[in-house]
């Protein structure tokens, strides 16, 4: 059976754009709010300057981010340009929330959390009682330039293979899906936990 999971995301996207389009009665964004990062330190600038200027292009309009198209138009100082997404980091959308551009699995991954390791965040097709949903799945980096990584023990280990001390730890897990899971105490992942207590001790 073919997966469907590219054409749900697609549709996705897709909602998402629409929503954020001017023409259809939302109020002018400021013109600060939306962002094209096209390195990692253009999106680590823009987030610690956020109140004043972002590092990449201003984007006052996002009409369309399609998953099968090599490129992202965008409306920049009312000029219409089109951006190879090859080229690109990722970029912010009027919400705030940021997303690093996958390449290899031409797929938007918001970013969660950037502290030890990065935590995104994708809408995946998951079997439910009651059919198939969309649902945010968990996903990691051991930095912005890395791979993204499914949030799983296996993946965990195998991004960080020098660090004995977290394995032993993650096979000490009651359940392994509790990797995954986000600490409300903590106001954090479990992830960025055990990584900040086992790199200071490598």
């Amino acid at each position: 059976m073919e997966n469907k999971a590219p054409i749900l995301c697609l549709l996705l996207c897709l909602f998402a754009c629409i929503s954020f389009h001017p023409s259809l009665g939302q109020a002018p964004a400021h013109p600060k709010s939306c962002a094209l990062f096209f390195s990692a330190n253009d999106y680590c600038a823009a987030n610690a300057k956020l109140a004043v200027a972002p590092a990449g292009p201003e984007v006052q309009e996002f009409a369309a981010i399609h998953l099968r198209t090599k490129r992202l138009v965008a409306r920049i100082e009312d000029k219409r340009i089109l951006v190879a997404k090859d080229s690109l980091f990722g970029y912010r959308l009027r919400n705030q929330k940021c997303y690093r551009w996958e390449n290899t699995s031409h797929r938007a991954f918001e970013i969660l959390e950037h502290r030890a390791v990065v935590i995104y965040s994708i809408p995946e097709p998951q079997y439910t009682s009651k059919g198939y949903a969309l649902k945010p799945a968990i996903y990691f980096s051991r930095n912005l330039d890395s791979p993204i990584r499914r949030l799983t023990v296996l993946e965990v280990k195998r991004a960080f293979p020098e660090v004995h001390s977290l394995h032993l730890e993650l096979d000490l897990l009651p359940d392994p899906a509790i990797i995954a899971r986000f600490d409300e105490a903590s106001h954090t992942f479990l992830l960025q936990q055990l990584i900040e207590n086992h790199i200071h001790q490598h």
